[in-house]
């Protein structure tokens, strides 16, 4: 699994394709890709749009619907547009994305993935802010995962 907070800067742009890469060499399975930041309509748009070019329209999305990153949580214009990027709804307007921005929340997204692989199976591969990975923590009330 994949998080990102693709949408202020394009690191997590090279970051999810490497990891779609490393799928097309059967290095590793893309069983889901969280975005992390409020930005919940764009960046996980732009993620489909990647994934669609990598053929894995299959693979669910997670959004965060948080304060880290929103638009009105988020100082700017300059470096992150308000926490809305400068890109990532440029990807998802000109580019095709075959899941149309669907998301579903990043607890979930997560949870279902877990639950669904076997154990001891799975790596959650993070780039940029952990809210989903504090969000799915916390789901399990502290218990053991």
């Amino acid at each position: 699994m994949a998080r990102s907070d693709l949408s202020i800067d394009v690191d997590d742009v090279g970051a999810l394709c490497v990891a779609n890469a490393l799928a097309d060499l059967r290095e590793a399975k893309l069983l889901a890709v969280t975005h992390g930041t409020g930005l919940s309509v764009a960046g996980p748009g732009a993620v489909g749009v990647i994934n669609h070019y990598y053929g894995r329209d299959a693979v669910p999305i997670g959004f965060y619907d948080g304060d880290v990153g929103a638009p009105r949580k988020t100082p700017g214009p300059t470096w992150t547009n308000h926490g809305k990027g400068w890109y990532a709804s440029k990807l998802v307007s000109d580019f095709p994305n075959r899941q149309g921005g669907a998301s579903y929340p990043s607890v979930q997204v997560l949870r279902t993935a877990l639950t669904n692989a076997p154990d001891g199976s799975v790596t959650i591969a993070a780039v940029g802010h952990a809210t989903n990975l504090v969000g799915l923590l916390e789901s399990y009330g502290g218990a053991a995962l």
